[in-house]
């Protein structure tokens, strides 16, 4: 029999990754191979030409189909420099009389994002905050009685126009888009370990034309947000300021790397200093100290625009592990150290971190395309009430915190768990579910 393929997918503007997994008999993946294609047609987020991504898109699922030695059906994607729009909302259900919630009681307790999405946009992710029995906080609802039940969730909305043009895509060539994801929360899924997502951790996911960034506080993702600003852009200065081609300056970036500008304050930048820059540069001779200061300069920015939306959100004093680099950009020679000097916290690149089927995989350009499959696997496995509670909870998965309700502990106060004589295996498929639902949402119904 033909092992079932599962597909990651990752869009940028530059390139399409894939990671390509086998699901085994208990739901879970195992890695198989990741690849790239060129991309073509997306701009920081944005589809500029529907027929090139098209084609673009269809070279990714050849090379994906190629590397797994099978057919492609189902698909999980991450989009690149999408602008994010968070939503506070509340979903309530009530009893009437006092009567133990079910798990359908749950779900139909959720918002429902078609009753509140503007017509531009769609619900693609979705954080669990707090859940309600009759005003009192608890962890897991499921089997508590009481007359009404209330969740409040933080959901993030993508246009619509971009996720109908995936989705459209995508469909054309045969396969079906379950679920987008934000690349953030993708490549966390991959880049991060328990206890960085417990301690507080930002992820910033450098890409060609955009940066993408999400925040974990206490396990539980808290905050994204995107950039403008990517490895082009450190090209393209490099490229005017010595006058050279930007395949020249793309070359010499990953050379020599960056370095923080302000180390030496004494270094002449003015007219005279590039004029010398570019007669080196047009002879060949590229010189190491103008790449790594001007290409250094450009993610000075980049990086004191997200300390900004850091302190904004008064998320700097939270993230107690520091920062975790990913993304084709996190390659950098001395990346790292820019990011120190104007963050001031722990830097880290983050590549892939071992476990649930997967190796170790130092290359942080490819966390998102893998992150997508564990991440959107884990919570199908997780949802599945036919699966034995064994097999739902993976001990061993690098980041449960996820998924945990207020920590993940049992419910406290004056309501008390009833199970009708089934108490293990309802109470972890309550759990389970309710991990699922926190915060993803397939990309379609049905």
């Amino acid at each position: 029999m033909q092992q079932r393929l599962v597909v990651g997918l990752d869009i940028g503007s530059s390139k399409m990754c894939v990671t390509v997994a086998t699901l085994d008999d208990q739901g879970g993946a195992r890695y198989v191979a990741h690849g790239s294609t060129p991309s073509d047609g997306m701009i920081a987020g944005e589809i500029v030409d529907a027929g090139a991504f098209s084609g673009a898109l269809r070279l990714a699922l050849e090379e994906a189909q190629r590397l797994g030695g099978g057919s492609v059906t189902d698909l999980y994607v991450s989009v690149a420099g999408v602008r994010f729009t968070p939503h506070e909302r509340t979903g309530r259900l009530d009893h009437g009389a006092i009567a133990a919630f079910t798990r359908t009681d749950v779900m139909r307790a959720l918002p429902d994002p078609g009753q509140h999405d503007a017509r531009s946009q769609t619900t693609v992710h979705r954080v669990v905050k707090i859940v309600e029995i009759d005003g009192e906080e608890v962890d897991d609802p499921h089997g508590l009685r009481g007359r009404s039940l209330v969740v409040r969730t933080r959901d993030y909305t993508a246009p619509k126009s971009l996720v109908d043009a995936v989705t459209t895509a995508a469909e054309a060539t045969g396969r079906r888009v379950q679920a987008i994801v934000p690349t953030g929360v993708a490549s966390a899924a991959a880049a991060l370990t328990e206890a960085e997502r417990r301690l507080g951790v930002a992820v910033i996911d450098i890409g060609y034309t955009s940066t993408d960034i999400a925040v974990y506080c206490a396990g539980v993702l808290h905050g994204l947000t995107s950039v403008p600003i990517g490895g082009y852009h450190l090209s393209a200065d490099l490229a005017q300021l010595l006058d050279i081609p930007i395949g020249d300056a793309e070359r010499w970036k990953r050379v020599y790397g960056v370095v923080n500008p302000l180390q030496n304050p004494e270094l002449d930048l003015g007219a005279r200093t590039i004029a010398g820059w570019q007669r080196q540069a047009q002879h060949g001779d590229a010189p190491r100290e103008a790449i790594q200061t001007i290409a250094g300069a450009r993610l000075v920015q980049l990086f004191a625009e997200i300390g900004d939306w850091l302190k904004s959100q008064h998320f700097l004093e939270s993230i107690l592990a520091g920062v975790v680099l990913s993304g084709g950009g996190a390659r950098l020679a001395g990346i790292e150290e820019v990011a120190h000097a104007v963050l001031g916290c722990e830097v880290r690149a983050g590549g892939v971190v071992a476990g649930d089927g997967f190796p170790a995989i130092p290359d942080p350009s490819v966390t998102a395309s893998v992150g997508l499959v564990r991440y959107c696997v884990s919570r199908a496995t997780r949802a599945a009430p036919r699966r034995p509670a064994s097999r739902i909870e993976h001990r061993d998965s690098p980041y449960p915190a996820t998924y945990d309700w207020h920590g993940g502990q049992e419910p406290v106060g004056g309501n008390r768990l009833i199970h009708n004589g089934e108490r293990s295996d309802t109470r972890h498929w309550g759990r389970s579910v309710t991990r699922w639902m926190r915060e993803f949402i397939p990309a379609r119904g049905g």
